[in-house]
Order: C-alpha cells, then structure tokens, then sequence
C-alpha cells in the first residue's frame, strides 16, 4: 500500500508530499502580515502522471485554514484547485 504524507518543512517554507518516504512534490511559500502566498507547486518528474499535486494542494490549503492564513493561491495549479473545488474555510487575500 502507498503512503503518502504532506507535511510543512519550515526550513525551506514549503509544503512537502512524501510517497513511501519519498519526496515527491512540494509548494513553495512565502507569509507575512497573515497571508500565506503559495507561489509554485511541483511534482518531481518520476511522480508526475499519478495525480499527486491535487492531495499536496488540498493538505496545503486545509494546513493554512487550521493556522487561520488567508491564502494568495500566485501558483496556476493553486489557483485552479481553489476554482474547482470547495475549501471549508478558506480565505482568499484580498477578497
């Protein structure tokens, strides 16, 4: 069975999803002034295809509602996903 796993990695300010243990893909972020900006998201090549990106945005988001940011979706993928899918409690910058 697959494992995966989103996690914050405050180091790097970035959400990161692990696969078996393994990273896979991460959105890079910046904050301020309660705002959190999720600027790029990426899938490493050998995850890509497997529908990953959709459960690291989602765990982002749901992540950054519980710390009560709002969020500037600055990333095209970001930005699609909060289009099409319902967040409960999420707060767009600006709006």
């Amino acid at each position: 069975m697959t494992v995966q796993e989103t996690t914050w990695n405050a180091d790097a300010a970035r959400y990161e999803l692990h696969v078996d243990g393994a990273l896979a893909g991460w959105i890079d972020t910046r904050s301020g002034d309660g705002v959190l900006a999720m600027t790029h998201t990426e899938v490493h090549e050998s995850f890509q295809g497997q529908g990953l990106s959709k459960p690291l945005i989602r765990a982002a988001l749901e992540d950054a509602v519980s710390k009560e940011f709002a969020v500037a979706p600055l990333c095209p993928a970001v930005a699609r996903y909060v289009d099409r899918h319902e967040v409960p409690g999420l707060r767009i910058a600006g709006q």
